[in-house]
């Protein structure tokens, strides 16, 4: 099924269509972290964590980070997850931007 979805992606998206990084995910489906972005567990958990963090006014943006990374590599472990350091960040700027989405901002 995931290989269906993806040969499907990549054909919907042809060179002219995506940018350079997108093709390079693409092509690379079967990587780890691209399996762990599009984890739709890690993706909930991540947008819950950016979701209270957002919250907090008593934290800096860089205080925020280093928290949202603590507690998702925490919840990672609890699950016997082994998530690189780049695909933490990269699904906290993913869930950032969808809860920026949300609010409309």
């Amino acid at each position: 099924m995931f290989k269906l979805l993806l040969k499907f992606l990549t054909s919907v998206f042809t060179v002219d269509r995506v940018g350079l990084i997108v093709r390079i995910i693409l092509s690379q489906a079967g990587k780890a972290i691209l399996r762990s972005l599009l984890d739709a567990g890690n993706q909930k958990v991540a947008y819950q964590f950016v979701k209270e963090l957002h919250q907090r006014d008593d934290l800096t943006n860089e205080e925020k980070r280093k928290l949202f990374n603590q507690k998702f590599a925490m919840w990672a472990a609890t699950g016997g997850k082994k998530i690189k350091e780049s695909t933490v960040n990269c699904l906290r700027e993913m869930a950032l931007a969808a809860l920026k989405a949300q609010l409309g901002k």
